[in-house]
């Protein structure tokens, strides 16, 4: 069997506004790793060949807001998981013996983590997931491509699309793992001039485990890979929210765009709720960490730190043309950013530079804080 991996979305309902905590502990994993880092237990009479990276599928499902189910299949070469069950205990250990009586399970969950390279037409379903659903249209000038707007709120709960996922074989003799309300709570993107990778991470309901025959159902739509590559990353700062992407960085030797934290789960006390009920909106940590050379031009952005000033930045990649001749694939992240965190100055490929960490905050006149815009040839999510 050939790796593929497949999505199929849902919209969730909001969270009460008013719920802004959980009682969700840190679990531990009761899984085990194979050798190649991927989950691959073994079950005696479900077929002796576990799971290879050459039979592992995986499966998005996707759900329309209005209860409408079925959305369909995308085959996402560029984007891996790994996934594995979460449970909390409760150890109890009466007075008078030195060994615990009981241990209780309680919360059971999914935790999965993306791996991958990002592309300008696979990125927008781990966006879709982490910053909710986009708003699509079709640029001036063109017919086939659409331009892909994330906006998320700083004050309002997001409506993300969460995702049914399903890894495994195909064939009856091959193990299959599958977990509904997949929902992407981070994304990190680390950009270098050697290269630009994605990790990512994952929650969801109670894990089912059986047979792909079982588990692995419907045929995908094929996504085309267009990689944002690395030499076609650029990076600005400027003052204001109406000149982002005039001040091009012409000393950036690395950096991550981060967010992280996005969503948590919300556990409730109902006997007919197997794992958590819903999720709700948190505080997320949003970061972006440049590396700069300790010039004139990188020293500003240590005299802004001084002053607390906002910067506006931009992280763009710009592909090539879809049509019009003019009308290009394209990653735009713009955020107002206040410097959180300075290094100590240090040598970096020979440079005398440091590294800048900015915390991305609401700006008032800006009336937000981050927007992502991704420009494709994909008029929705298959």
């Amino acid at each position: 069997h050939q790796p593929i991996l497949h999505v199929k979305l849902h919209h969730m309902q909001r969270a009460r506004p008013q719920c802004h905590q959980v009682i969700a502990r840190n679990a531990h994993q009761i899984h085990q790793r194979g050798n190649d880092g991927v989950f691959a237990q073994r079950t005696r009479g479900i077929g002796d060949r576990g799971i290879s990276r050459r039979q592992r599928i995986i499966v998005f499902y996707a759900r329309k807001r209005a209860g409408e189910w079925w959305i369909g299949f995308a085959q996402l070469t560029a984007m891996d998981i790994e996934m594995g069950p979460n449970i909390t205990f409760d150890r109890f250990r009466p007075a008078g013996l030195k060994y615990a009586t009981l241990v209780n399970p309680n919360m059971e969950f999914v935790s999965a983590n993306l791996t991958g390279r990002p592309t300008y037409t696979g990125i927008v379903y781990p966006l879709s997931g982490l910053l909710g659903g986009a708003s699509i249209a079709t640029p001036s000038g063109g017919t086939a491509s659409r331009s892909w707007t994330f906006n998320p709120s700083s004050s309002s709960n997001d409506i993300p699309i969460t995702y049914t996922v399903a890894k495994g074989g195909t064939a009856a003799t091959d193990r299959a793992e599958k977990f509904s309300y997949g929902l992407v709570t981070g994304l990190t993107m680390p950009f270098s001039r050697s290269e630009i990778t994605m990790t990512g991470t994952m929650i969801g309901q109670i894990m089912s485990i059986g047979v792909g025959t079982a588990l692995m159902v419907g045929t995908a739509t094929s996504i085309s890979l267009i990689p944002i590559l690395s030499g076609q990353v650029c990076v600005y700062s400027d003052a204001t929210s109406g000149s982002l992407g005039s001040s091009r960085l012409t000393r950036v030797m690395n950096g991550e765009l981060s967010i992280t934290n996005k969503y948590a789960p919300l556990w409730t006390v109902d006997c007919s709720v197997a794992s958590f009920a819903a999720h709700i909106d948190v505080e997320p940590q949003a970061r972006l960490r440049l590396t700069v050379e300790a010039d004139a031009a990188g020293l500003a952005h240590y005299t802004n730190a001084q002053a607390g000033t906002t910067e506006f930045l931009r992280v763009e990649a710009t592909g090539t043309v879809i049509e019009a001749g003019t009308i290009r694939y394209k990653m735009t992240w713009d955020l107002a950013g206040k410097v959180i965190e300075i290094s100590p100055f240090k040598d970096e490929a020979g440079v005398y530079a440091y590294d800048i960490t900015y915390d991305i905050v609401h700006d008032g006149t800006w009336t937000k804080a981050l927007t992502c815009v991704v420009i494709n040839n994909l008029t929705s999510l298959a």
